[in-house]
């Protein structure tokens, strides 16, 4: 049975797989790419991507997210392995 979830930009319905599951950890954003980790997450579909801002991600995960933190996620530099 195929998981469906909501884009937090566009708000469009897609497929789990479709989309990149971004997560708080350790007081900053990182992109789940296994979606393993618990706590706070949020999807974004790839379309998105770019158009995500930091005031709009500091809302979903109810902390300051900065524009490096955002920039790192855009570029892929950023993800739960180099975060630990």
């Amino acid at each position: 049975m195929e998981v469906i979830r909501m884009c937090v930009a566009c708000r469009q319905r897609k497929p789990q797989k479709q989309l990149l599951r971004l997560v708080k950890l350790n007081n900053e954003i990182v992109v789940n790419s296994k979606q393993k980790l618990s706590g706070r997450g949020a999807y974004l579909c790839s379309d998105c991507i770019n158009k995500v801002n930091t005031k709009h991600l500091s809302k979903i995960f109810k902390t300051n997210v900065s524009e490096e933190n955002l920039e790192k996620i855009k570029e892929g530099m950023i993800d739960d392995k180099s975060a630990k």
